[in-house]
């Protein structure tokens, strides 16, 4: 298989937070993240958004950490007893939970004097994490194996994810839009007999517009540029030919 067809790596997004099922908190995080992996050509498999619960916790981040090359998380990593994560992830990966010399050098910097017991707390950290820097606070992230932990405010979230975007970057995805008026139910046996190419899927996305009307949006999507450019002119072409078979079915 060719660089440019291989399948991308696949990424898993955890949403920890009782604000979130509660509805209290809008989650932004993961459709930012979305957005960003896909741009980096990483695809998401699923998302997940869970509650400030230590076992569940544990038994998500390691069985999404076995399924995808990549697992991100928010959520979870402040002084308050509901911030369980750094506690989580180290029970996930068997590892001791220790203070980490950087992050707590980078806390003591900042808070000199006003240091206390809580924000030292966060300098604890799965052994052997790796530190993702926080460009506003002194609390960072973490990496340890294949998870990368964030916190869940999204600006800080947003910030952060940028500093290891570079490491993560697999090329990108090529897209192509096709739009029709036709319904899916009339289209839909075109679909089940089309064959994209390597690497490409296309998905279907009816869309309800003022007035009552509905249109279609085909989105042909992938990492091999010209197998998305073949399928969605096959795609087009079948398309276009069944709205002129329609119409003449019409006229008759």
């Amino acid at each position: 298989m060719s660089e440019q067809t291989k399948a991308p790596k696949v990424a898993s997004i955890i949403i920890i937070g009782d604000e979130i099922l509660s509805g209290r908190t809008a989650d932004t995080n993961s459709h930012f993240l979305c957005k960003r992996l896909h741009e980096l050509g990483i695809r998401v498999s699923r998302i997940t958004t869970i509650p400030d619960k230590i076992e569940t916790i544990v038994e998500t981040t390691r069985s999404y950490a076995r399924r995808a090359d990549y697992v991100l998380i928010t959520g979870g990593i402040g002084p308050t007893p509901d911030d369980l994560t750094r506690q989580a992830i180290a029970l996930a990966f068997n590892r001791q939970l220790v203070r980490h010399p950087e992050a707590e050098r980078i806390v003591r910097d900042a808070y000199r004097e006003k240091i206390n017991h809580y924000r030292l707390e966060m300098t604890r950290l799965p052994k052997g994490a790796k530190l993702i820097k926080n460009p506003r606070l002194a609390v960072p992230g973490f990496i340890v194996e294949n998870v990368f932990v964030f916190p869940g405010v999204p600006q800080l979230m947003r910030e952060m994810f940028e500093q290891i975007a570079p490491q993560l970057r697999e090329g990108r995805f090529y897209e192509l839009k096709i739009a029709t008026s036709l319904a899916e139910s009339e289209f839909s046996e075109i679909l089940h007999t089309l064959k994209p190419k390597p690497g490409v899927s296309v998905g279907s996305y009816p869309m309800l517009h003022e007035g009552g009307n509905w249109s279609v949006e085909l989105v042909i999507s992938g990492t091999d540029e010209v197998g998305v450019a073949e399928t969605a002119g096959a795609l087009e072409t079948k398309l276009r030919d069944l709205e002129r078979s329609l119409l003449s079915n019409e006229s008759n």
